[in-house]
């Protein structure tokens, strides 16, 4: 049999990519799955979201009414990627890698961009959403005593979700 290099290179190397994006999630998931748990991840995102740290808050002073309607559209996002994220996984593409089929491995990966794409919508729309909740005024003093922040992710998101066979084969 002919040696091809090339193609056992690029296979480790999405193999070394896979293990790298599942390893982090599994680590973390500890006793009782606590990291993909729907209620643990919402009770993290919800304390770490910018409205809800103290020093933000201390300026910006946010009515707790509004804040609380902010972490109901939060929560809402939250719901919706969870679900999102359920569809996920890395067996459909690495089963494709690992047979050598690539057209079957490039719709997975169209698959899974598409999921990518539907969870930063909804994750756009959440900021949108959330940004109307808030008075004109301290819309204002947000611009100008944190410019940054409307720029930049407020609910990081994780990769893709390991599947169980994916977890199994890490804890060994």
């Amino acid at each position: 049999m002919r040696s091809r290099p090339f193609l056992t290179t690029a296979f480790s190397l999405v193999l070394i990519s896979a293990a790298t994006l599942t390893a982090p999630a599994v680590a973390q998931q500890g006793k009782g799955g606590a990291a993909t748990d729907p209620a643990s991840v919402e009770k993290r995102a919800l304390k770490r979201v910018w409205w809800n740290q103290e020093k933000k808050l201390a300026r910006i002073k946010l009515s707790e009414q509004t804040r609380k309607q902010m972490d109901e559209v939060a929560k809402v996002f939250l719901a919706e990627r969870h679900e999102i994220m359920g569809q996920r996984t890395f067996d459909a593409f690495s089963d494709a890698l690992e047979a050598g089929d690539w057209e079957l491995a490039t719709q997975e990966a169209d698959r899974q961009t598409e999921l990518s794409a539907k969870v930063n919508r909804a994750k756009m729309q959440m900021m949108i959403d959330v940004m109307k909740l808030i008075p004109a005024d301290k819309v204002a003093q947000i611009r100008e005593e944190f410019p940054l922040l409307l720029r930049r992710d407020w609910i990081p998101g994780r990769g893709l979700i390991p599947s169980p066979r994916a977890a199994s084969k890490n804890r060994e």
